[in-house]
């Protein structure tokens, strides 16, 4: 039995509302801060739409939909609280809905940081105007030692009252010299920062309490923490962070999938849908629940050693299993990791390493594997199976700067062995071993900057594959920007992927080259300012059989004109030849622009676009204005018309022309 079993989902909500309750009785219970209101509600908000008249060709979207984006914050006493929601009449693919509709209560110490920020500004503002008071002390004083020359008895007060104002001129340069060093607050000097901050009197114990919890969020949450065990993931449940000091601990449960069994029947209206939208699909997803902890000593963004446990589950009866299923089997996943960092040379220098423990169980169903010599505190965790696997990764980068010389290098090493998988970070890649490193170099105030890279790749780690592929890489760049010149940046990047298969079938060998440049200007002429850009881009591939050869350049132009008056004219102009082994084409495209801002930051816009290659042709025209609508916010409106000429365009029994309009009112309080 998992060791989560007993965590129910009515549990893990009284746990967070006791926590987020103390903490708001924390916060309603402090004394509020001087200038700061002691409620403020803040957000945005954002609904848009699209009605079109046709479907894109090669497009998921579907004709026409509408969304709202809401993203509210309270602030008790500058202490801010957020949310998120999410709707939208879109579904997926598999016509299923994809709403955000439950409600995010998160605290973000990283939005009290930036409110901190802002307070230190402000403290220095007030600080420096009552140094510039002090200053003039001197001055004031003046007239009154003049009256008393001949008043001996008073000379001593005036001396009394210099002394003073000096002492008090010079308490002030000191504080602001103290919150000055406090601008930049970063998490890995954060305790001893707050405790500076608020002998200071920039904030209260109630905030310094706060910074404790880098994050609390109920709702849909993306915990983050580290790339190999939990990143990129949506959970809908409860993510909190700890961090008081050097003591780090963080907690994540809730649901990454919900079960879906009704296969999905959409009857394709084009070549394309009938791609993006199979007929069916039996147990498209069991419900998954994925718990995490960490624990242990240092700043999650500073020098850290930390401890990571992960169990990811999908429940076998949510759903009616298909024999005829081969593709989607419930999964059981537990990683075990430790994560290190170090930091040095002033934060110049930093080293990253990390090594996980993977335990997958590819499907529940599949028969229990008895073996002794699996540890007894690991089958309680996961019951061994027919089709369990385990295998590790590590990984380790670091970073060197010198700020002096403008240096800086990097590098890293990273493996992945072919039995390691992780269901708290989509799409892993395994089986891979990779290094690469870069250095890049600055001279004369990084007017002229170089740098390299290089990479190796391979996979088939044990041999279990019919072949091992390696890939190597490697590539220089180069830039020059001097003030008053037209800047130049390069990059020259050849790539080479081959492996070792004997049978000629299956041989690779691909080379790759990334060629791009691109320089720009701009100047004045009168009351006129003008920007020109232009880039060149050439991307070749040559193969082990010569019919998958590809070359691709591409030349563009682009110019802009800003006038004194509210108007800016812009256009762009380009060609790319293309080449296959036996097909070549050639795309000439060009398009222009006009924007007016008009009283009160209304701006429209009107333009039109020409594109034309060896299968057809394109032209289309548009216009948009942003309007600010009083207090409701500012809307955005823009229509296009796009009239096609192409031999695709009857493949996909699409009409020749297509209208689309979209609108949107975005708010923000």
């Amino acid at each position: 039995m998992p060791f989560y079993a007993g965590v129910s989902r009515t549990g893990a909500l009284l746990l967070a509302i006791v926590l987020i309750g103390v903490l708001m009785f924390t916060t309603l219970s402090a004394q509020p801060d001087e200038g700061t209101p002691a409620v403020r509600l803040f957000g945005t908000s954002r609904i848009s739409s699209q009605y079109a008249d046709i479907r894109g060709a090669y497009q998921a979207l579907p004709v026409s939909f509408a969304r709202w984006e809401f993203d509210p914050s309270i602030a008790f006493w500058g202490i801010p609280f957020s949310g998120h929601l999410f709707l939208t009449s879109e579904r997926d693919r598999f016509g299923e809905t994809i709403n955000t509709a439950n409600f995010n209560f998160s605290i973000r110490s990283s939005d009290l940081q930036q409110y901190i920020r802002q307070r230190v500004e402000d403290k220095i503002t007030s600080l420096r105007a009552e140094a510039e008071t002090a200053a003039t002390s001197d001055t004031t004083l003046a007239p009154v030692q003049a009256a008393t020359d001949t008043l001996r008895d008073q000379a001593q007060q005036i001396d009394d009252i210099r002394q003073e104002a000096e002492q008090q001129r010079s308490t002030v340069e000191q504080k602001i010299a103290q919150l000055e060093a406090l601008r930049d607050i970063r998490d890995s000097r954060l305790p001893e920062q707050v405790k500076q901050l608020e002998q200071l009197g920039v904030i209260s114990g109630t905030e310094q309490f706060l910074l404790n919890f880098p994050y609390i969020g109920i709702g849909m949450n993306h915990p983050s923490y580290s790339p190999l065990t939990l990143s990129g993931l949506a959970v809908n449940g409860l993510d909190m962070e700890f961090n008081p000091g050097k003591f780090y601990l963080a907690f994540s449960y809730g649901t990454a999938e919900k079960p879906v069994q009704t296969p999905a029947r959409i009857t394709p209206a084009t070549p394309v849908d009938s791609l993006i939208n199979p007929d069916s699909l039996v147990n498209r997803s069991y419900d998954r629940k994925v718990i995490a902890g960490r624990i242990g000593y240092g700043r999650k963004g500073g020098s850290h050693v930390l401890f990571t446990m992960l169990h990811a589950r999908d429940d076998a009866a949510s759903v009616a299993f298909d024999t005829n299923n081969i593709v989607l089997t419930p999964k059981e996943n537990l990683l075990m990791g430790i994560d290190v960092r170090i930091l040095g040379f002033d934060e110049n220098f930093t080293l990253d390493g990390e090594l996980v423990g993977s335990v997958l169980t590819d499907n529940a169903h599949s028969a229990p594997l008895d073996n002794s010599d699996v540890p007894s505190f690991l089958t309680d965790l996961i019951e061994p199976k027919m089709s369990t696997h385990v295998d590790y990764a590590y990984a380790l980068k670091f970073q060197f700067a010198l700020p002096e010389s403008y240096t800086r290098v990097s590098g890293s090493v990273r493996m992945i062995g072919p039995g390691f998988s992780s269901l708290g970070v989509p799409f892993l890649r395994n089986d891979l071993f990779r290094y690469e490193a870069r250095i890049d170099q600055g001279f004369l105030r990084r007017q002229i900057t170089v740098g390299g890279f290089y990479r190796h790749e391979r996979d088939n780690l044990i041999p279990w594959k019919r072949s091992t592929t390696t890939l190597d890489g490697y590539g220089v760049n180069a830039g020059l920007n001097f003030r008053d010149y037209p800047y130049l940046q390069v990059l020259v990047a050849p790539y080479l992927q081959r492996n070792n298969a004997e049978d000629s079938t299956y041989k690779l060998n691909n080379k790759t080259l990334l060629v791009s440049a691109a320089t720009g200007y701009s100047w004045r002429i009168g009351a006129l300012l003008s920007t020109t850009t232009l880039s060149y881009g050439l991307q070749t591939s040559t193969t082990q059989r010569a019919e998958s050869d590809f070359r691709s350049t591409t030349y563009s132009l682009n110019q802009s004109v800003g006038f004194s008056f509210p108007l800016l004219l812009s256009a762009g102009a380009g060609v790319t030849a293309q080449k296959y082994t036996l097909i070549e084409n050639n795309i000439l495209f060009v398009d222009g622009s006009a924007s007016y801002t008009f009283a009160d930051n209304w701006t429209t816009t009107a333009g039109t676009t020409f594109m034309s290659e060896e299968n057809g042709k394109r032209t289309g025209y548009y216009i948009s204005m942003s309007l600010p609508l009083w207090q409701l916010g500012t809307v955005d409106v823009r229509a296009e018309r796009n009239a096609f000429n192409s031999a695709a365009r009857l493949y996909l029994d699409a009409p020749p022309d297509e209208f689309i309009f979209r609108a949107s009112l975005s708010t923000s309080w």
